[in-house]
């Protein structure tokens, strides 16, 4: 439901949203194009990170080609990163991963919760491109 919230909020304010996940959970965030940053996104019911309680397993995957192509590309054994230095501001910058376009369009993804006790217990989240959600 924060997800369809979070969609309609983009379509009627015709602003670009995202989604940073985290190990244990996920933060949504606005872009400002004042300040030409992503910026951690509350309202009425959402507020700020959202916590995925521990004896609950979570794994995101971006979904299609496109990202396939791009996660070959982050693990390029030839690039050396070592060399890559990036200062605080950068480092604690918000870096969604989904993007929830003013448009309607969503980056498709798949989100998967388990029971850390008993992987036979799952549920998986999927969003396609135009937003549909399913379970």
């Amino acid at each position: 439901s924060l997800i369809e919230l979070v969609q309609d909020q983009a379509l009627i304010t015709n602003k670009e949203f995202g989604i940073e996940f985290a190990e244990q959970g996920y933060r949504f965030a606005r872009y400002s194009q004042q300040d030409k940053k992503w910026q951690v996104f509350s309202n009425a019911r959402i507020h700020g990170d959202i916590t995925i309680p521990d004896t609950i397993t979570v794994e995101y995957a971006l979904l299609g080609n496109v990202w396939d192509e791009i996660e070959q590309e982050d693990s390029d054994p030839f690039l050396e990163k070592a060399y890559l230095v990036e200062d605080e501001e950068q480092e604690k910058a918000i870096k969604p991963q989904v993007f929830i376009m003013s448009s309607g369009e969503v980056t498709p993804f798949s989100y998967r919760f388990y029971n850390s006790s008993n992987e036979k217990e799952k549920m998986t989240l999927t969003v396609n491109m135009s937003g549909q959600i399913e379970l």
